[in-house]
């Protein structure tokens, strides 16, 4: 037989028991049916719990935001989130309860940011309000948990307003210190579809028709629709987003480094295509004069498709001056 071993508070399948049965009957385990198991995630370490979520975030982030993530790696990135907000210790969760992964984006680094400030901080003098998750409070998709982390936020900014004890007040400065610098360091989202998402947002009505059309199609292509526009409307692009899209933001920049990455696209396709033929060709009247090269007259096949391909080279730069 089998029993299936599910988290107290996200509900997920963590593991399973076999065992056997003799006439019926089960093996006997002192309150077996009501384990209290958990998640690994709520068994780590605070300062590994964070690291882990930040860096699973990170690397999960595009492929689940453009729907192309499986259940399992969203399942992760919830149940991380999950075991972050409960590191917070001011969480009382009586029902299982597993956040949206829309809650999951919209909420993930403001999470982070505030429980590694309480982490850092490492106060008993200081706590968080509570927030409760049961059935009858209809929370358990947290929904509203944008509010309590605001709240969180404000408590937190009030906090060195009370404090009088030197050591609380260093410790304080020093979790503001640690604050600043994970904001610094969070990766920009990569995902073309929530950069161009947060642009169309910015965009004025007058560039909707552009935006539907030229512009999502340049920012969004692949290499070979890229290829498809010319360096002027790169340009023309650059011009419309950066001044229209709010500056002084980390979002800014990524959609900057995307246009760019397109810049390059065109540049480089341009350039591998654009031969001088001075280059290859030292003797250019020579090189037209002579006769096509033939495979017999070379040991190597290498050898004679680079003297053809420089024979053909010059033939079509000898009729392009003559306006054939």
């Amino acid at each position: 037989m089998r029993f299936n071993i599910h988290c107290r508070y996200s509900g997920l399948l963590i593991g399973t028991l076999d065992y056997e049965l003799l006439a019926g009957y089960q093996p006997y385990l002192s309150h077996w049916k009501e384990m209290q198991a958990m998640h690994p995630a709520f068994s780590m370490p605070t300062g590994r719990l964070l690291a882990f979520t930040r860096s699973t975030y990170e690397a999960l982030l595009a492929r689940s935001e453009d729907g192309e993530a499986t259940a399992a790696e969203n399942a992760l990135l919830q149940v991380s989130w999950l075991a972050t907000l409960h590191s917070l210790g001011s969480i009382r969760q009586e029902a299982i309860a597993l956040p949206s992964i829309g809650t999951v984006h919209r909420t993930m680094k403001k999470l982070v940011a505030l429980a590694y400030w309480h982490h850092v901080l490492d106060s008993k003098r200081f706590a968080f309000p509570e927030f409760k998750v049961n059935r009858t409070n209809s929370n358990g998709r947290f929904e509203n948990i944008d509010h309590y982390l605001d709240a969180c936020f404000a408590i937190k900014d009030d906090y060195d307003k009370g404090i009088k004890d030197l050591d609380e007040s260093e410790k304080k400065a020093q979790a503001d210190r640690a604050l600043a610098k994970l904001r610094d360091n969070w990766m920009q989202p990569i995902s073309k579809k929530a950069l161009w998402a947060w642009v169309r947002a910015h965009l004025p009505n007058k560039y909707e028709a552009d935006a539907q059309g030229w512009l999502s199609t340049l920012f969004l292509g692949n290499e070979r629709t890229i290829c498809d526009f010319d360096p002027d409307e790169v340009d023309m692009m650059d011009q419309i987003i950066c001044g229209e899209c709010p500056a002084g933001t980390g979002v800014l920049k990524a959609v900057r480094a995307r246009i760019e990455e397109v810049r390059k696209i065109i540049t480089d396709k341009r350039e591998a295509f654009s031969i001088d033929l001075t280059e290859f060709i030292p003797d250019q009247a020579a090189a037209v004069a002579a006769p096509e090269p033939l495979r017999k007259d070379f040991d190597k096949e290498s050898s004679f498709i680079r003297a053809r391909a420089l024979w053909w080279l010059a033939q079509s730069e000898d009729k392009r001056k003559k306006g054939l």
